[in-house]
């Protein structure tokens, strides 16, 4: 069953540098170990747009899935970190320094209630529902991996499997006003936990199909309320999505 499914059904479609197309190489890789098919292994790993060239093309200077949407830049490391995993268990560490950075970036550009704007295709995103972390935390060793967990409920199978318990103490440094440049935001934080005040210029590149328009867009978020939100996008079958979330004046 699934040497033919990933022959017929997966392997045929190629999209480049895409979301998806990291889901088609878990599969492919997946299904390699799972059949000892070494080959199956270094098309997932390592062909023209396998995970390598995923991450070497599709991940930012500052850690970010290229379309710059929050929620495809998880849809994409679900994957990437399927297929890590697999490899990891299989004698293979495909935690690099890149994969590193995707759990960084949601980190820098979070604000203070741990919250991520719904920036390009995306809604609003919260940290705590990304059980990732509870792999990153255990792969990487990295306290600042245990931030989205600790406000956590934590009861998925990964918080099982990986969670450590009790979390590391939180770390001493605070992220404070900075410019994340390849991905195009420019942000003003003052105060400290929820009751912050937290300012976001949105600058940077279109995003691709999953991107919008509204360069030079401000997002501020003040003492736990959004003053000036992002709508982020409705659903794809309505011409709310296209006809305005994604147009500029």
């Amino acid at each position: 069953m699934v040497r033919p499914a990933i022959h017929d059904v997966i392997r045929p479609s190629r999209l480049r540098y895409h979301n998806i197309q990291c889901w088609h190489n878990a599969a492919i890789g997946l299904a390699g170990y799972l059949l000892g098919d070494w080959d199956l292994v270094a098309e997932a790993l390592n062909s023209p747009f396998g995970y390598h060239a995923q991450l070497r093309n599709g991940v930012n200077q500052d850690g970010q899935w290229w379309e710059g949407s929050w929620g495809y830049h998880f849809y994409a490391l679900d994957a990437l970190l399927a297929l890590a995993e697999a490899a990891y268990h299989c004698g293979d560490s495909l935690y690099d320094e890149t994969l590193r950075s995707m759990f960084e970036a949601p980190l820098l550009a979070a604000m203070p209630d741990g919250s991520l704007p719904a920036f390009n295709d995306s809604s609003r995103i919260h940290l705590r529902d990304k059980d990732a972390y509870e792999i990153a935390l255990r792969r990487y060793g990295e306290v600042r991996f245990a931030e989205p967990l600790r406000n956590a409920s934590r009861p998925s199978t990964r918080s099982l499997l990986y969670g450590m318990r009790p979390l590391p103490d939180p770390p001493a440094t605070s992220t404070g006003c900075r410019v994340m440049a390849d991905s195009g935001y420019a942000i003003l934080s003052h105060g400290s936990g929820p009751s912050a005040t937290w300012a976001c210029l949105k600058y940077g590149p279109p995003g691709g199909d999953h991107g919008h328009l509204d360069k030079n867009n401000l997002v501020l978020y003040h003492r736990g309320h959004m003053v000036l939100d992002d709508p982020g996008v409705s659903g794809y079958l309505t011409p709310f999505a296209n006809g305005w979330c994604k147009t500029t004046v």
